[in-house]
């Protein structure tokens, strides 16, 4: 885990107990920590993942020992994290398109989980330990967000205005 990576996510879980205090500002900080945590996979997911210095990405000698497919896979394990944490991004704001984040981010993560769990019997490498260790975090908050109505939700965080939950959920 990267130290970006790290921030970011210590960041997320700061802003979502501010927001379960109802802390003004948390929905701010909650928006921008996960997109930029999302950011972080997606796009630059084959070099976080990989352990590459974002300022090495062009450079030919980080990418020695590397091989092709584990850069396809890094890329595909990006992209299904970062739908995850848009998916939970979407869910804490009570967006629409979160199910449909979740459900995919959670699937394709769980692939590539079972890829990287036979690579990892194979060859005992760290960085498939540590995909494993993402891949298992994160599909565990995927899954208990999706499986959690959004009314209990909506609830938790606006917990301070009595009549205002009572009158969405009817």
């Amino acid at each position: 885990m990267t130290k970006g990576e790290k921030i970011l996510s210590i960041v997320a879980v700061l802003a979502f107990i501010l927001k379960i205090f109802l802390v003004p500002g948390s929905g701010l900080l909650t928006v921008l920590s996960f997109t930029l945590l999302s950011i972080l996979y997606f796009p630059l997911g084959f070099a976080t993942l990989n352990g590459i210095p974002v300022l090495k990405i062009f450079q030919k000698k980080s990418y020695e020992g590397i091989s092709t497919w584990r850069l396809i896979g890094t890329i595909g394990l990006g992209m299904s994290l970062s739908a995850i944490v848009i998916g939970l991004l979407f869910r804490l704001q009570s967006y629409p398109g979160a199910q449909m984040n979740l459900v995919i981010g959670v699937v394709l993560s769980f692939l590539i989980g079972i890829v990287s769990l036979v690579r990892y019997i194979e060859k005992k490498s760290g960085f498939y330990k540590n995909a494993l260790i993402k891949i298992a975090v994160l599909c565990v908050l995927g899954g208990v967000m999706f499986m959690t109505p959004q009314s209990k939700l909506f609830r938790l965080t606006h917990a301070d205005d009595v009549e205002y939950p009572e009158e969405i959920s009817h």
